[in-house]
């Protein structure tokens, strides 16, 4: 544990036939990796492959576009800083293995997203979580958009566990925008959603 700020900084990034090249940092504690999802979207995937979308935290919770169903896959595209995926808005998404490492007690969920139209009427989610079962424990966990009306606009991170809706971060007129990239964070220490 330490209070200090870590820094990293890279030398040189290249690769040998002129390729892009993207640096991932996975950050470790005492050899485990603090992350335990982390999907930077570096690399131009499209297939409906199991597990083609890469998870860099080595715990290896792989992502599947779609699910396997070509309709639903989104598409690669440039994002804030490498590659990105473009929801539809109706029915594409990135679907991991379910995995209890992603029931975790505390939790930091943290994405960049850049909304592309609103007007939507329903909950547009960043990050999902759903629950695997209606016993306990039970965990889930979310982040999301909301654009009903300009004075309904907002941004809201919530967790659930065990059945207990721990609701936070409803920040109406955030000041998040269409088109521009926006990075959003929401965080859960036990009793508290930020």
């Amino acid at each position: 544990y330490t209070t200090e700020n870590l820094t990293c900084t890279n030398n040189t990034v290249a690769d040998v036939d002129g390729d892009g090249a993207q640096n991932i940092y996975n950050w470790y504690i005492n050899g485990s990796p603090l992350a335990l999802l982390n999907m930077p979207f570096d690399l131009n995937n499209t297939s409906t492959v199991l597990g083609g979308a890469k998870d860099y935290s080595n715990y290896n919770i792989n992502g599947t576009l779609g699910n396997g169903v070509a309709a639903s896959v989104p598409t690669w595209t440039t994002g804030k800083l490498g590659g990105a995926y473009d929801f539809d808005g109706s029915n594409d998404y990135i679907e991991t293995e379910i995995d209890a490492r992603l029931n975790p007690t505390t939790i930091t969920v943290s994405s960049w997203f850049n909304a592309e139209s609103g007007g939507f009427t329903a909950q547009k989610p960043i990050v999902h979580k759903a629950f695997t079962s209606h016993g306990a424990p039970f965990y889930q966990y979310s982040t999301f958009l909301y654009d009903k009306t300009p004075l309904l606009k907002h941004i809201s991170f919530y967790v659930t566990v065990d059945n207990t809706w721990y609701i936070g971060a409803a920040v109406a007129n955030s000041g998040w925008g269409y088109g521009a990239w926006h990075h959003l964070v929401g965080t859960y220490d036990g009793e508290t959603v930020k």
